[in-house]
């Protein structure tokens, strides 16, 4: 392996970390969010209590509406899902080809990939063979 394929597999794997790690740090946003509006349900008077428990119920009197929402709106692909294809399909040879696709579908990188693209670009992995 030639220095110049050396320097283009670390820039890649470079650009690979960082996507990583952006996404991670978008995950553990989320997550501390998450746990923030928890403490602060639970840190609640009983009149809080209360009211969380009627929107449960709301909730619950609603599930297909909910549902169909999710399904419409949400895609079976997740961002984490792409992130362990794409560097597989890269060492396999198709990194150009990815560059590309993405390109097509107006991102430079996977992370800023927009997610009603995911199946799209999902299925355009699966047949890089």
């Amino acid at each position: 392996m030639g220095k110049v394929e050396i320097s283009l597999t670390m820039a890649a794997t470079s650009e690979e970390i960082a996507a990583n790690i952006e996404v991670l740090s978008k995950i553990k946003e989320a997550l501390d969010t998450s746990s923030k509006s928890k403490v602060k349900k639970g840190a609640g008077s009983s009149s809080a209590a209360v009211k969380s428990e009627k929107l449960e119920k709301e909730e619950a009197k609603e599930p297909e509406k909910k549902e169909e929402e999710e399904s419409s709106s949400s895609s079976e692909i997740s961002l984490a899902d792409l992130l362990k294809i794409v560097p597989e399909k890269a060492k396999a040879g198709f990194r150009d080809d990815i560059k590309e696709k993405l390109q097509e579908l107006g991102a430079d990188r996977v992370t800023k990939l927009e997610e009603k693209h995911y199946d799209d670009f999902k299925e355009f992995l699966d047949g890089l063979k």
